[in-house]
């Protein structure tokens, strides 16, 4: 009966090391994961600043050259007359 009881410790220890050693490299595997999202998401948000920021100056060029045009339609006009 000891040798059976003393079996059962020891299977039972190597389990409880066995699911330790799991948790520690489940746990390890999430924090990598979660440091590789981390930088996908400041990438993705890097990008979408800059987006942010083209379309501010496309936005910009468009109005200047809106003017441009503008100016360049009444300079035709006045030339047209003469």
């Amino acid at each position: 009966f000891l040798e059976a009881r003393e079996e059962a410790e020891k299977i039972t220890n190597e389990a409880e090391k066995k699911a330790e050693e799991l948790l520690k490299e489940a746990k390890e595997e999430i924090k990598e994961e979660e440091t590789r999202l981390q930088k996908t998401e400041d990438r993705l948000i890097a990008k979408e600043s800059f987006l942010d920021n083209r379309q501010l100056d496309l936005g910009n060029e468009a109005d200047v050259l809106k003017k441009e045009i503008s100016a360049a339609e009444i300079l035709q006009e006045k030339l047209e007359k003469k």
